[in-house]
């Protein structure tokens, strides 16, 4: 029953004992010794003697009471003590045990109620105030569960299970440093407290003192070299901090010594697939899943490698596995909203995204994924306002940012994407196609002049950006730069001389310097390459205009206009 020690013989408030109640107290201490030795059956036939012998007496009915709730009767239990207080209603053990038999049926207030009585009659009972906690724990209401075990320990500081305990629900309430101190003191009390130093060991992982935390899972090995969840706890540790190799070493560690280790197999799977050992990773995961079939964990991982290995098919059924196991899981649906979006699948990806979505209205990720697939399936609006929901939830998320960007300018919104790219660039100065992406919406929104700062800080990142360079050649032409325009395009074809758009381009920006066949060959190169592109096609019969081929420039127009019925005259 928790961390407490139920009362089992404690003295009432009677005076000199009768004849009758000494050959009752004798038989309930023999009962006791019988009960201790495991056969509570056998105990409770001497404590119906002692109750038959002195029926009023109320440590027999209490210990009565005792022997029941061990043969798992919580009703009958509740009746002997209800007894006992009907002889002696200040029998703080009575009380306290009905809270327990209370507890053990599930009645949760009423056990508060019954340890609050005990405490009435009996203030320093620290196991009534531990108990109350353990209950409070289980409804959630771990602040008041912290101020239970704080009054316990101020009745036996040198409770060092209580000290344990009240770190686990410090930790539960994220406060990591009070954990972590509770967890030494009980420590300092009983060094060799079993789990202590694994608990202190996650809690230091949480907080982030990665070093604290490999410190206290050796510890804890020193003590207890065969500590299969402390290894596998390293393990796992090893492997956050991007050392695959180590946290591999600790899960066989682990696997040797108990082979079925569910844990030690699905983070052993997990080790292998950051080395990129996908195969092996994925037989781990198969393993464990013949071992334990309805592991969630190893469904869920095994459809990750799955997905790394581009089994999409395979990787989808697993999720859906998972899921069939706990539909709960926000991340699955998440990521079978991925796989799905990478079958082509978009409306049921994000169906899927919603679903995570419901579960977890906090997952910044799924909004964003969300977003994503909205706006591939067109629909513009409702990606903007996911994308701004994921922000909401993590407004450092430079993905969201981004995107939020991108559908803001297909919409045509270009102040909002300004802000949206400008703001990508902060979080990640870097960002070379954001500053490319930001390049494009300055210049749409006609802001050519702030357009070649931003491709030109696009380039600074990457120099082998042909895209940018291309941009930063059509900025130069809308600015009269056309020799910064042709060196600019130039160097886009050098990288990438398939670019149609940078031979027009090209052909323009030669065309306003009066290189005239240099302007025909390079529209041509364009038509070549593309022979649908309307913007080339226009251009060319500009340049054929200027020079009297106007037959030729009037079957290029009558094309562009077949092409784009609204493509540009000049």
């Amino acid at each position: 029953m928790g961390l407490f020690s139920r009362v089992r013989a404690a003295g009432t408030r009677e005076s000199v004992p009768s004849a009758a109640d000494r050959r009752a107290l004798d038989l309930i201490d023999r009962g006791d010794a019988i009960e201790r030795t495991g056969d509570p059956a056998a105990a409770l036939r001497l404590y119906d003697d002692a109750v038959r012998t002195a029926p009023t007496l109320p440590r027999a009915h209490l210990s009565r009471g005792n022997a029941l709730l061990d043969l798992g009767d919580p009703a009958a239990a509740l009746a002997a003590y209800a007894t006992a207080l009907a002889h002696d209603p200040g029998y703080a053990s009575a009380h306290f045990n009905m809270g327990n038999a209370c507890w053990r049926s599930g009645r949760h207030a009423d056990a508060l109620a019954a340890y609050r009585n005990a405490l009435a009659h009996k203030p320093d009972m620290a196991d009534a105030e531990v108990a109350s906690a353990c209950v409070l724990e289980e409804l959630g209401r771990n602040e008041e569960a912290v101020a239970c075990y704080r009054r316990a320990l101020e009745i036996d500081p040198g409770h060092a299970r209580v000290h344990a305990n009240l770190g686990h629900v410090l930790r539960a309430l994220r406060r990591f440093d009070e954990a972590a101190a509770s967890y030494d003191r009980a420590l300092a009390i009983d060094p060799g407290l079993a789990g202590v130093r694994r608990m202190l060991g996650a809690t230091h992982r949480e907080a982030g003192r990665f070093d604290a935390a490999a410190a206290a899972y050796r510890s804890a090995l020193e003590r207890d070299p065969d500590d299969v969840e402390s290894i596998v706890s390293l393990g796992v540790l090893l492997h956050a901090l991007g050392d695959p190799e180590g946290a591999e070493t600790m899960f066989r560690r682990a696997l040797a010594m108990d082979g079925k280790n569910i844990a030690a197999q699905v983070n052993l799977g997990n080790a292998l697939r950051q080395q990129g050992r996908v195969d092996a990773a994925i037989a781990c995961y198969d393993q464990a899943l013949a071992a334990d079939p309805t592991s969630t964990a190893a469904h869920y991982n095994l459809a990750v490698a799955l997905m790394d290995a581009g089994r999409l098919e395979e990787a989808e059924a697993s999720y859906r596995r998972v899921l069939v196991i706990d539909p709960a899981i926000a991340e699955a649906h998440a990521n079978l909203g991925n796989v799905l979006g990478k079958l082509g699948r978009v409306a049921a990806a994000a169906d899927s995204y919603g679903r995570a979505i419901e579960i977890d209205p906090r997952n910044a990720i799924a909004h964003h994924n969300l977003g994503n697939a909205l706006r591939d399936q067109g629909q513009l609006e409702p990606a903007v306002a996911s994308y701004r929901r994921a922000i909401d939830c993590n407004p450092g998320f430079l993905e969201a940012h981004f995107g939020l960007a991108n559908a803001c300018a297909e919409l045509g919104r270009f102040d909002d994407a300004i802000a949206g790219y400008r703001e990508a660039v902060r979080i990640r100065p870097d960002f070379a196609e954001a500053c490319y992406n930001l390049g494009n919406a300055l210049n749409s929104a006609g802001r050519n002049e702030e357009s070649v700062a931003s491709y030109r800080q696009a380039l600074a990142l990457r120099p082998d950006f042909a895209d940018a360079h291309g941009a930063l050649g059509k900025a130069f032409s809308a600015l009269g730069r056309p020799h910064e325009a042709i060196a600019s395009l130039r160097e886009a074809l050098r990288l990438d001389p398939g670019r149609a758009a940078a031979h027009t381009g090209l052909g323009s920006a030669l065309k306003s310097l009066g290189r005239i066949e240099e302007a025909v060959a390079s529209h041509r190169q364009a038509l070549a390459i593309d022979p649908g592109l309307a913007e080339a096609h226009n251009n060319l019969g500009n340049v054929l205009k200027d020079i009297g081929e106007f037959d030729e420039a009037i079957a290029h127009y009558t094309r562009a206009l077949a092409i784009k019925p609204d493509a540009w005259q000049t």
